[in-house]
């Protein structure tokens, strides 16, 4: 189906969470220095490569997710496959995430922003939006408001005002970052002028404070609200009635750019740099128990052959999500970090989620720390 047609499927007709890698190609620092392969590529899976044999490593673990990206991968096909579903189910009022997680120079940036030659999921999401409002013919208006937050020590600020900090507040069950200055875009121009915005915000971002090497969680908060103008007379009036049918739609997409994973054996911090990668670590560990919690109440999908360990790793936690079967927990962490707290309605209940997972396959440690 192209991205552009309004049919939308069931929610039953698609898991909530999914999990693909993606493998960035070598770049000029790794070519010059004749960096070796260390993983085989396959078209779900990942093995370890012994470069000097050139063989499979001998008894080694077969990694496997839904989807694997190779180097050539254009994000136009990591879009189709892994975020296109998601937005095709939020012009039905389910919220979802998107999340680019790796290790430093990963290629997670360019995954979510892409460059000149090869546009990045957020371009590419505002195409299939306008796309997708154009093609509906049901007299339903839209209203789209953009703004991007900032996680960095475990502090929330609004990159689009100033670097105010937001209070994450609870409203009729909902957690709303109070404080967000929201943009309103109405077309694909509107939608540039805020990227570059964004872009712009971002580069100032990683600059301040040191943060060169993705210090930061960076999440790029999409709300799609829309309602019948012919049946409500006026947005204001929906809003009032919204009780009546048909009923004002809301949903929120995240797009979130995760700070490095890096152990802090391999980056060697110290002092305020060691203090970051703590909270860094602390908050990727919260999100993956989190998943791991909910996962608990999901059902037993096609996924039956995969690991279900109990550990605490991202990429293993949302893939555990897919094949636990257990009560619900009565208590989920998300108050213990303030990601998970921004994320709690995307995460819980009628929500999807997909994480891409960005490797490259000059390394094997690296790799492995993301994958595991």
């Amino acid at each position: 189906m192209e991205t552009g047609e309004l049919d939308i499927s069931s929610p039953s007709e698609m898991t909530k969470v999914s999990v693909a890698v993606r493998v960035r190609p070598l770049i000029e620092r790794e070519k010059k220095g004749d960096a070796q392969i260390h993983w085989q590529i396959g078209p779900q899976d990942l093995r370890p490569f012994d470069p000097e044999a050139k063989r499979i490593v001998p008894n080694s673990s077969t990694y496997t997710y839904d989807h694997v990206f190779t180097q050539s991968t254009q994000t136009q096909q990591v879009y189709d496959k892994v975020v296109s579903p998601i937005v095709k189910q939020a012009f039905k009022g389910f919220n979802g995430t998107i999340l680019c997680y790796g290790q430093t120079s990963s290629g997670k940036t360019h995954t979510l922003y892409g460059s000149n030659d090869d546009k990045g999921i957020i371009l590419l999401f505002a195409d299939h939006l306008f796309q997708q409002i154009k093609a509906d013919e049901t007299g339903r208006q839209y209203i789209i408001k953009v703004g991007l937050i900032e996680i960095y020590n475990e502090k929330v600020s609004d990159l689009l005002n100033s670097y105010n900090p937001i209070e994450l507040q609870e409203r009729d069950g909902s957690i709303v970052p109070h404080g967000l200055e929201e943009l309103t875009v109405f077309d694909i121009d509107d939608w540039k002028k805020v990227t570059e915005r964004v872009q712009r915000e971002r580069k100032i971002g990683e600059t301040r404070m040191n943060k060169e090497s993705s210090r930061s969680h960076t999440i790029l908060r999409v709300t799609i609200e829309s309602f019948d103008l012919t049946s409500n007379g006026s947005f204001d009036e929906a809003q009032e009635n919204s009780e009546q049918s048909p009923p004002l739609t809301t949903a929120v997409l995240h797009f979130v750019d995760l700070a490095g994973s890096e152990k802090q054996s391999q980056t060697g911090a110290e002092g305020e740099r060691f203090r970051e990668q703590v909270n860094i670590n602390m908050s990727l560990s919260v999100l993956s128990r989190v998943i791991q919690q909910l996962s608990e109440q999901a059902s037993v999908s096609s996924f039956e052959g995969r690991s279900s360990s109990n550990d605490h790793s991202l990429a293993k936690a949302m893939v555990n999500s897919m094949v636990r079967t257990a009560p619900r927990p009565r208590f989920i962490n998300f108050r213990d970090s303030k990601l998970t707290r921004l994320l709690q309605n995307s995460l819980n209940g009628n929500a999807y989620i997909s994480m891409v997972c960005n490797v490259t396959i000059a390394s094997f440690e690296e790799t492995k720390s993301t994958l595991l």
